[in-house]
């Protein structure tokens, strides 16, 4: 059996991407917050690797330093990406940015619990510093219902566009996974 540990960003894509593979696995949700503070995360991904039993595969952008060394040492292999805006929309990601460096990305969840996650910013105060180079906003619609990034980007005062990228991407990445973890396990 394969055990799947994701971010809390990424929650509702990795559960719509094992749904439409149409194979049952159980997903343990790290807590998004955990990106603030790399080491916690680190700390809090061990304890979850170490705690399941079997076949692992871990769904984490490069979000703290040697995570590939941590989840090989815990026999789990980590869909490849070097962010969660990678992980679901693959190429286009990049085209995006080489379109204009200037994009700030928006996922569903992130959306959701923006003001949470960016509570130590102090965005009133710190808006301006923190997003001066941003030219852009973009909301890649996984499709999972989100109503709320308009209202992100316009919080933010930068334009917003909508670029529908699925999850097949990413399911894609999690079915290869999961044939290298059945081929191992034989």
């Amino acid at each position: 059996m394969v055990t799947i540990v994701t971010c809390g960003i990424l929650e509702c894509e990795v559960k719509k991407a094992v749904k439409n593979l149409k194979i049952c696995l159980p997903v343990k949700v790290m807590p998004p917050q955990l990106h603030l503070y790399p080491s916690k995360l680190k700390e809090q991904l061990v304890h979850q690797l170490r705690e399941i039993e079997g076949s692992k595969i871990v769904v984490y952008g490069n979000c703290f330093p040697r995570i590939d060394e941590v989840c090989k040492q815990y026999n789990a292999e980590r869909v490849q990406g070097g962010t969660c805006y990678e992980l679901v929309a693959g190429e286009r990601f990049y085209q995006l940015l080489k379109e204009e460096p200037g994009t700030y990305f928006l996922l569903p969840t992130l959306c959701e619990h923006f003001e949470e996650l960016t509570s130590e910013l102090e965005m009133e105060k710190t808006r301006k510093i923190f997003f001066k180079n941003y030219r852009r906003s973009i909301f890649l619609d996984t499709g999972v219902l989100c109503g709320r990034c308009r209202e992100i980007a316009e919080k933010l005062e930068l334009p917003y566009y909508r670029v529908y990228v699925g999850t097949e991407i990413l399911e894609e990445k999690l079915r290869k996974l999961i044939q290298i973890r059945d081929e191992k396990e034989k």
